[in-house]
């Protein structure tokens, strides 16, 4: 039966009528009740639950949270708005709670997954239009591999989930923490949640962490117990965004072991050597081509010709020196 034909009645109910075990309308995952009881206790229960006749007493369509927050109050009753069991169906009070959600509460990614898989498993709505329908309701892409990247967050430990909603993982970063084990995903977000890593820099922490393990046949313990890595993440000396930059390189220099030793030489001598700071002296992009470039600035004649000098004075040793590290010799070919 369609929904919008049916017609609800308000009545004031007994929390001990409700019954809460009943979860089969429930997307919520672990749901935060202080800011909601802050606000009922300041200005009431501005809205009422949605309820539906079960037997003689009545199974939550909408307010799970409303309905424990008033509990943690001593409430007794609830004023909510009741449909009869005879006129809704399973699947039509589902849908109507999920657009209820989509206006007051936007549902979190572990929530979409589960409201994901109740309407394919327990109310047998056909893929196709759970793409079509339901993911865009849901402020995600209409497509089928975006389907099952969320599907699979149900597999995911609470500790994961949580992680996730806490540090607002994306989607697509959900995407690279299945392709690990479960035990992985364990390992890797005990690890990483004490640090507020951004997405684009947990996106490459992420890959660069498979890549490292696949590559070098180790697990994510062997990974994450380097002594350099724990001891960088634990140094009380570092600041939060200190942590992660340290961690950053330490992870780019174990997946690009060559490219980090050319780029620490190249700093090096950049280091050693006396040049005007106006003048920019870069390697190859990921040392991968056979030319460096040289870049400057310059405001009169003078400094021109100072600039010029310096770049004079390392013709000699200097360059040479720039040219072992790429490998081209002292001869300059």
């Amino acid at each position: 039966m369609n929904a919008a034909d049916t017609r609800p009645f308000l009545d004031t109910v007994s929390l001990q009528d409700i019954d809460r075990d009943d979860e089969l309308f429930s997307t919520n995952f672990e749901p935060d009740l202080d800011r909601l009881k802050t606000s009922v206790e300041q200005i009431g229960m501005v809205a009422p639950i949605w309820l539906r006749t079960k037997g003689r007493g009545f199974q939550i369509i909408n307010g799970f949270r409303r309905f424990d927050v008033a509990r943690l109050l001593g409430e007794t009753h609830l004023q909510a708005l009741v449909w009869e069991e005879a006129i809704l169906d399973d699947r039509s009070a589902f849908e109507m709670g999920l657009h209820e959600n989509g206006l007051t509460r936007p549902l979190n990614i572990p929530e979409k997954a589960l409201a994901l898989d109740k309407l394919l498993g327990t109310f047998s709505v056909p893929r196709d239009e759970a793409i079509r329908a339901y993911l865009p309701l849901m402020g995600l892409e209409p497509h089928e591999s975006v389907l099952n990247t969320v599907l699979v967050i149900n597999t995911f430990s609470p500790d994961v989930k949580r992680y996730a909603v806490s540090r607002r993982v994306s989607l697509a970063n959900m995407g690279l923490l299945a392709m690990f084990s479960p035990r992985e995903r364990e390992a890797l977000c005990e690890f990483l949640s004490p640090l507020r890593v951004g997405e684009n820099v947990l996106k490459e922490m992420l890959t660069f962490t498979r890549e490292i393990c696949r590559r070098d046949r180790i697990e994510i313990d062997g990974l994450i117990s380097d002594r350099r890595i724990t001891n960088a993440v634990s140094d009380s000396r570092l600041s939060g965004p200190q942590k992660i930059q340290t961690l950053r390189s330490l992870l780019r220099a174990k997946r690009y072991p060559r490219l980090s030793g050319l780029e620490e030489r190249f700093m090096q001598w950049r280091k050693g050597i006396t040049v005007s700071p106006r003048v920019t002296i870069s390697p190859p992009p990921f040392f991968e081509g056979d030319r460096f470039k040289v870049a400057f600035s310059f405001r009169n004649r003078e400094d021109y010709q100072a600039i010029v000098e310096d770049l004079r004075s390392l013709s000699q040793g200097p360059i040479s020196e720039l040219l072992t590290i790429k490998g081209y010799g002292n001869d300059g070919h």
